[in-house]
């Protein structure tokens, strides 16, 4: 649930974000897990004492004679966070007295690493996105490290549960083997074939069949729509008196082209798509306003523009959704 402020400042310090960092390094974890409690956390979560030591805030608090609690929980070694703030970290301690500092400074520089890499992937994530999947020789190609990470991005965005290594081990199998099929589960599969890595059973393909518009409304799985007539002009609104055909909500067609208001380059829906990083499985869900073989209105484009209103409209028409 949202809070209606700017920030909560939670009050994690260092001896948590090397406690975090070392339990990960006992699970085995990957980069990101060896970069410990990040400063903030979307939407508004920010840790302000982040590079402070518990034993300086708990003598910062002593000090100035400020209250604080401490969870009975934090006493008991039965948690395995709390056996490494017992026990291995003195031990550490003794090995090096500024180890809490020094980790601080690894921390830093595994993160700054762990964020370029991510950037690059997520690059590498763009230029191998195409209408129908991804081009696999891109995926290939890349450095293990990078290919890794740009196959953890496609299986999160697909999966509805956890993505684990062994996940990403296996897609990398059929990638690198250019054949193949990975069953993720029950309603999720991957397939490699003609250099194309295909997602299979994702998502419902929502609005595929066609619904014409019956009393003003048409009735689809991704919700109701609605043509009504209006006197202002939106980014929704149409020109009724260019509608030559019967009007139908659908996915996108074969062939579907779109010129961008105030823009004079027409592109297929494919294109724009792709420039818009709509990823491949959301596409066949977009509903499409059409008008015979024409495309009036894309949802989160607007009126495609040889259809948007004028001076000279007689019949402005907005399409809304209902709900």
């Amino acid at each position: 649930e949202s809070l209606d402020c700017d920030a909560v400042a939670v009050a994690h310090s260092l001896s948590d974000s090397v406690e975090t960092m070392l339990f990960n390094l006992a699970r085995g974890t990957s980069l990101k897990g060896l970069c410990g409690i990040p400063v903030k956390r979307e939407p508004n979560i920010i840790r302000p004492l982040i590079e402070c030591t518990r034993n300086e805030i708990e003598e910062y608090c002593e000090k100035n004679e400020v209250p604080f609690i401490t969870d009975s929980t934090n006493l008991s070694d039965c948690y395995m966070r709390n056996h490494i703030r017992h026990k291995l970290l003195p031990d550490f301690e003794k090995v090096n007295s500024a180890f809490l500092q020094n980790m601080s400074r690894c921390m830093a520089s595994v993160s700054e690493d762990e964020a370029y890499l991510g950037q690059i992937s997520s690059e590498v994530l763009n230029e191998c996105r195409c209408d129908a999947g991804y081009k696999n020789s891109v995926i290939r190609n890349c450095h293990p490290s990078i290919r890794k990470r740009v196959l953890n991005l496609i299986l999160k965005s697909v999966m509805k549960k956890a993505v684990e290594a062994k996940h990403i081990e296996l897609l990398e199998e059929i990638v690198l083997s250019e054949n193949g099929k990975l069953e993720i589960a029950k309603d999720l599969y991957f397939s490699v074939k003609d250099d194309m890595l295909y997602v299979h059973g994702y998502e419902k393909r929502a609005v595929l069949s066609k619904h014409i518009f019956v009393d003003g409304v048409a009735v689809t799985e991704k919700g109701n729509y609605l043509l009504v007539k209006s006197d202002e002009i939106t980014d929704n609104s149409f020109d009724y008196g260019k509608i030559q055909n019967e009007v139908f909500i659908s996915s996108r067609l074969p062939g579907d082209r779109f010129t961008i208001k105030n823009r004079k380059v027409t592109k297929t829906l494919k294109k724009l798509f792709n420039e818009l990083g709509i990823p491949c499985e959301k596409r066949e869900s977009v509903p499409v306003l059409h008008d015979g073989e024409n495309v009036v209105w894309v949802e989160g484009l607007g009126v495609n523009a040889q259809y948007i209103p004028d001076e000279n409209t007689k019949n402005i028409v907005v399409i809304i959704k209902e709900g």
